[in-house]
Formats: C-alpha cells, structure tokens, sequence
C-alpha cells in the first residue's frame, strides 16, 4: 500500500476498492477473507474457497491462481520475503463449533506445496481458526488463532502461535500481562517491520497495539487512543510508505489514520 496506490475492502458491503492519488479508480463486488499484495496492480485474495483469487486492478480480471487447498476452505494469506506462499485453511464449515482440519500450508511461488503446519509434537491441534499470518526475516511464522469460549460461542479471543523454520513451537503469545489483565487478548491484524524485523498486532479490545520481536516474545505496547482520541478498536495494519502505517478501526466513525513510527518498530 501506498499513498499513490492503495487497496481497501468494506467487509460491511462486501466491496474492494482500489484507489489511485487518493480517488477511486475501481470498486468491485467481491467477498474477501485476505489479501496479500503481487504487485502494486494485482492481489492474491481469499475468498472463502478453495482456490484463491487474482484480480488485477488496471483491467478489473479476477481470475484463478495456482494456489489451492482443496478439499480445504483458503482463508488467511501471506508472502514471506522468500516467495513462499502461506495460507491458513480449515475444513468446510462454520469457523466454530470446531469440526474437520486447521492448519497452515507453505507453497512454492509456482503453486507447490513444501510443507503444512497442523499438530504440535504431541500430535494436538495447532490451531483453532488460523485467522491472520506474518513471517520475519530468520523465518518465522506468525499465525492470529482464534479460539471460541464455550460461554460465548460468538467472541472470539486470539493469540499469536509462533512456528520456527524446523516446524517447532517458538512461542504461544496471548497478551500482555498488564494490558490485557481485565480484557481478552483480541488479536485483528498482524505485520512486520522491515528493518529491525519486529511484529506489530492490533488488539482491538484494548485499543492497544502490541510490539514482539522476530522470536514472538513482548517487547512493548502502545495504546493508539494516546496516539488520537478517535482512534478506538484497531483492527488493520498496513505500511503505507518507509516508516509509516496505515491503522484501520472497527468504530462508528472509522478513519484511515497513518502513523510515523520509529525506534523500536
């Protein structure tokens, strides 16, 4: 993303919008689940099928890639700097009660597939709903699982499960022990920096974003209402250009806000 071409989707209407110099250029009428971005003109998106998507933004061409999971439902989308392909998929169905498969596969850039993530070394299932994925630079994959309370079958928590490049567990991360001591860790979004290759995630119910560093451990916390009075419930993250984020928030009044990190970030 960037201030000169930009994508957003408004899942309340089900339309992906491609802007050009801040004006809309193209809206189209499709459901998506994630994106990730092949160029500044064409997306690889989910769309809660099997197989996943390449629209170009110039000709408004949606046609098939060679990514597939099937008989698996795509849903979560990421490309590591490697070229590697890695989607989050479940079995058919409703994201909860749980039934079926949940896991991570790992592609080739020519749509092969090089390995998939789903039981732990104790043969337990690695995730509840593999939701959102980054990856830094030594390797690592970060994967947003949610999980269902038997109590509240319609909220969803999160945490943040980290793979190492052999397959083991680095880290389960679920929230910050101050913030998060009164309010459910509720993950929404999930990128890397690309200098010192730190992760940021949105937790919305906090209004908090969360800085981890490439191992998944906790370096800081920054709440975004401190940043701007209005900017309530984060819940996506983008970089628009060197050093800058774009923050969406799940609010009434949502704004796009971009922000200017250092340091740390």
């Amino acid at each position: 993303m960037s201030f000169r071409n930009m994508w957003t989707e408004d899942w309340t209407t089900n339309k992906l919008i491609y802007w050009r110099n801040r004006y809309v250029k193209s809206i189209f009428d499709i459901s998506v689940k994630d994106i990730a971005i092949i160029s500044p003109h064409e997306l690889l998106i989910s769309t809660g099928e099997s197989q996943l998507k390449l629209l170009n933004g110039n000709t408004g061409k949606l046609t098939n890639s060679q990514y597939d999971v099937a008989p698996l439902i795509a849903y979560s989308i990421h490309i590591d700097r490697n070229q590697r392909f890695i989607i989050g998929a479940t079995s058919p169905g409703p994201m909860f009660p749980i039934s079926g498969r949940r896991l991570v596969k790992v592609f080739d850039k020519e749509g092969y597939k090089v390995t998939e993530y789903e039981h732990d070394s104790n043969g337990k299932p690695l995730f509840s709903f593999p939701y959102k994925i980054t990856s830094t630079s030594n390797g690592n994959i970060f994967v947003i699982d949610f999980y269902s309370k038997e109590n509240e079958p319609d909220f969803h928590p999160g945490r943040v499960v980290v793979i190492g490049q052999t397959g083991n567990i680095l880290q389960i991360y679920a929230g910050h022990g101050d913030v998060n001591l009164r309010s459910n860790f509720m993950p929404r979004s999930i990128i890397t920096t690309p200098l010192l290759d730190n992760v940021i995630l949105a937790d919305s119910l906090t209004h908090s974003l969360h800085i981890l560093n490439n191992e998944g451990q906790i370096l800081t916390c920054c709440q975004t209402f401190r940043l701007d009075h209005d900017m309530l419930f984060p819940y996506a993250l983008a970089f628009s250009r060197p050093e800058h984020i774009f923050i969406s928030c799940l609010y009434q009044r949502s704004k796009l806000y971009e922000v200017k990190y250092s340091g740390f970030f």
